[in-house]
Order: C-alpha cells, then sequence, then structure tokens
C-alpha cells in the first residue's frame, strides 16, 4: 500500500512536470510568434504551479511572463502591463540573480520599457501632467531601483498633483534610503553659443573638447538632496494640515538645515496656529537675525 502511494504522488510530480513545461514552452511559442494574448492564457495557466516549480523553472516562468506582458504594452502601454511585467522580471532577478541566463535575455526588454516609461513620464511632468507623470515616473524606478532620481521626481509630481499622501509616501522613502540625490556633471562651454551644456560623461566631454568646439571643461558635483526631502515631508504635512506633524517634520528638517529661514518661518506660523506666542516670537527673532532685511 505504501509502496503504491509513493508510486502516486511520483505520477503525480511527473504530470505536473509535463504541465508545467508544456504551459511555458506554448507560452514561448506564442511569444516568439507576437501573440502576446495568447501567451497570457498559458501563463495564467502555468501561474497555478508556480508552488511546485524548481528555481529553473520559476526563472523561466517571469522570464516569460515579463516579456508576455511588456509586450502586451505595446499595444496597450497601461500602468497594469507595465506594472506586472515589472513585478515578473524583479521576481525573476531575484530568483536567479542579475546574471542568470533568463535575467540577460530579459535586460533588452526591460531596458527598453525603462527608456520608454521614463520619456513619457518626463514629457507628462513638463507638460505639468501631474497626475499622469506621477504614475510613470515611479514606474520607472520600480523597474529599476537604482534610478532613486525617478522616485523623487514622482514624489514632486505627486506633491505637485496635490496627491499628499502618496508624496508623503515617496518622499518618506527617500529620507529612509538615506537618498542623497548627488551627481557629478561634466561640462563644457559650447563655442558657437557661449552656452555651458552637459556633456553627460568625462569620456563624451573629453571628446567635445577635443573636436574644439567646446572649451572650458568643469566636473562639478552636486550638493546633497537630503535636506530638501526632509523638508518637503514637513511640507506635505502642512498641506495636510496636519499642524503636530508638521512640527515635527520641520524640527526634523531644521536639524539638516538649520538656518534655512523659509523653514523657520514655515515652524513659527505653525506655532502661532496652535497659540504658541512665546515660540512663535522666538523663531521670528531667529529668521531675523539669518535675514536682518526681510521686511516681514
Amino acid at each position: 500500500m505504501k509502496k503504491q502511494f509513493l508510486l502516486l504522488i511520483t505520477l503525480l510530480l511527473c504530470v505536473t512536470t509535463y504541465a508545467q513545461k508544456d504551459e511555458l514552452k506554448a507560452a514561448e511559442k506564442a511569444i516568439k510568434n507576437n501573440d502576446y494574448a495568447a501567451s497570457a492564457i498559458q501563463i495564467s495557466n502555468a501561474e497555478g504551479m508556480i508552488a511546485g516549480m524548481d528555481d529553473k523553472t520559476k526563472a523561466k516562468f517571469y522570464y516569460l511572463k515579463g516579456e508576455t506582458y511588456a509586450g502586451m504594452a505595446k499595444v496597450d502601454p497601461s500602468a497594469d502591463n507595465y506594472n506586472t511585467a515589472s513585478e515578473a522580471f524583479n521576481n525573476l532577478f531575484e530568483t536567479e540573480g542579475d546574471g542568470g541566463k533568463y535575467s540577460v535575455l530579459a535586460r533588452p526588454t526591460l531596458d527598453t520599457m525603462i527608456s520608454e516609461i521614463s520619456a513619457k513620464g518626463i514629457k507628462s511632468y513638463q507638460d505639468k501632467n501631474y497626475s499622469e507623470a506621477k504614475i510613470d515616473l515611479f514606474q520607472v524606478y520600480n523597474l529599476s531601483h537604482k534610478d532613486t532620481v525617478f522616485l523623487e521626481y514622482a514624489a514632486n509630481a505627486a506633491y505637485l498633483d496635490k496627491d499628499y499622501d502618496l508624496a508623503l509616501t515617496y518622499f518618506t522613502s527617500l529620507k529612509d534610503l538615506n537618498y542623497t540625490g548627488i551627481t557629478t556633471e561634466y561640462t563644457a562651454l559650447n563655442k558657437e553659443t557661449g552656452e555651458r551644456e552637459n556633456m553627460g560623461t568625462k569620456a563624451n566631454l573629453d571628446l567635445m573638447v577635443k573636436t574644439g568646439t567646446y572649451s572650458d571643461p568643469l566636473t562639478t558635483t552636486t550638493e546633497s538632496k537630503q535636506a530638501t526631502i526632509v523638508k518637503n515631508i514637513a511640507f506635505v504635512y502642512v498641506e495636510k494640515g496636519d499642524t503636530e506633524k508638521a512640527i515635527e517634520a520641520v524640527k526634523d528638517a531644521r536639524s539638516v538645515a538649520p538656518d534655512d529661514v523659509n523653514l523657520i518661518l514655515t515652524e513659527a506660523n505653525l506655532q502661532i496656529k496652535l497659540g504658541n506666542k512665546d515660540e512663535f516670537a522666538k523663531l521670528m527673532n531667529e529668521a531675523l537675525a539669518l535675514d536682518p532685511n526681510n521686511a516681514s
């Protein structure tokens, strides 16, 4: 009886394994034929068997799922398709690492998605369509967590869209990540226009200077944005009307930027709202000492 039971279990495992492989083969074939709708059906069928997959099969599953929904996004560039694709690729990288077979195969598709969505998000931001920009810019970060600057862009877009809860979530994430936003810029003067332009990389800077069309090369490092991030958290609380948390956040921001007059004035206005006249007067005197020519 025991042997029969073990045999039955073995047969069931074999059947499941073959079913997994069949579904993934069908999905792979559909992708090659650009039939992403058919591939999505096969992926959906295989999804229920993922618990029984070994890591190699899981990696292939996540790769095919990512390719499927990235392909569907070409026809329907909705956030849902991009989200599903990015989640699948992230699961793939967690399963086998960036250097794994399927991770390497997925990289070109992922890079194309990042390029397309970032261009769309930046255009929406420039067009002041912040409701679209906050979604697309966060999606870029979701696709590539190393591109933290896009989380900052998404936070700013959410704030400008008056979506203060979302802005708070993003700004708080940046703070928790110890995001600095420090970058190195390589610039040179365009001899024809007289304007300083960013060359992007040191190699490009050297090349353009050598051509003789650019001069006065400069390499500069931008300032840290940590103080700005903390300030933005305080300003979000101000907009939300949460005075107590706003004061806490402002104090936190002032610990990073103690001489920021705008922060002092913000805290002073919050203190007067709470009826703390003595604290208000103290803060106004601090502001006056830092900026004695400010008529206000």
